[in-house]
């Protein structure tokens, strides 16, 4: 890779698929956390904020105006990070359409900077934004919160963070049941089938000339609801499945109509 640094992985196949799936083969509208251009809003602002933090801590001290002028003009080439990351071969996209702006490939990376932010943290991107900056530099420690913090190395290129306030922190409600933790969990062999159905029907549908939605409902408690996800193919319902999460019901209802096509053997058979 022409010495870059390693790329925060992505292991969980909800984001796999979220962010290896063109627009071109999107449904008009998704509610899912990982829906993708949310994420790309999100991997903007790491981004953002991970060049901002790797150029306030370096020494000596960059005057404002120049963290600006770093942020008003990106330090990365997108389209070369796609191809040296080898990204490019494994993005799945309608039939006739092309991926070679570098707007797309802006969006598509900061989409999956977003997606690695939620399974990783911060921590490895600001890892892979500092070693991409300045190839060889000590990564800038991240405030913790804590007031004791390990002295910087003495050859750093970087500043210390400085120490927060005394302030203890208000309490804070848990996160939502299944948010942060179902990313962070490795991905199962039934996870990695459904990013196979979902991808291979949605790809055969728009080579076929359909236009493919999944009109989704949820119901019973909050915290453990019951959706119900209907596959429809120009507006006609052609599956239906019902599940625990979104996805497992769009999986269900995804095969369903793939059967009632009668496109053949499934792709994990």
């Amino acid at each position: 890779m022409s010495g870059f640094p390693p790329l925060p992985p992505i292991n969980d196949m909800d984001m796999v698929l979220a962010v290896f799936t063109h627009e071109s083969l999107l449904a008009p509208a998704q509610d899912d956390f990982r829906e993708p251009r949310r994420l790309v809003h999100l991997g903007e602002r790491v981004l953002e904020q991970a060049i901002t933090y790797h150029y306030f801590m370096k020494k000596p001290v960059m005057p404002a105006d120049e963290i600006e002028e770093q942020l008003q003009h990106p330090p990365f080439d997108f389209h070369r990070l796609l191809y040296e990351y080898g990204l490019k071969e494994k993005i799945r996209y309608a039939p006739g359409q092309f991926f070679d702006s570098p707007e797309e490939a802006k969006q598509f990376f900061s989409k999956y900077i977003g997606a690695a932010f939620l399974q990783n943290g911060i921590g490895s991107i600001q890892e892979w934004v500092s070693q991409t900056l300045d190839p060889g530099c000590i990564t800038p420690s991240l405030p913790t919160g804590n007031t004791s913090r390990a002295p910087q190395p003495s050859n750093s290129n970087f500043s210390a963070a400085p120490p927060p306030p005394n302030i203890p922190p208000p309490s804070q409600p848990p996160p939502p049941s299944g948010f942060y933790q179902q990313a962070q969990s490795p991905p199962s062999m039934t996870n990695a089938r459904g990013f196979q159905i979902l991808a291979q029907f949605n790809m055969t549908a728009h080579q076929r000339g359909y236009t493919v939605t999944y009109p989704a409902r949820s119901e019973g408690p909050h915290h453990t609801p019951t959706w119900h996800v209907q596959c429809c193919l120009d507006n006609q319902v052609k599956g239906e499945g019902s599940g625990q999460n979104q996805k497992q019901a769009k999986e269900l209802a995804a095969r369903q109509a793939w059967m009632a096509m009668g496109w053949g053997t499934l792709p994990e058979s």
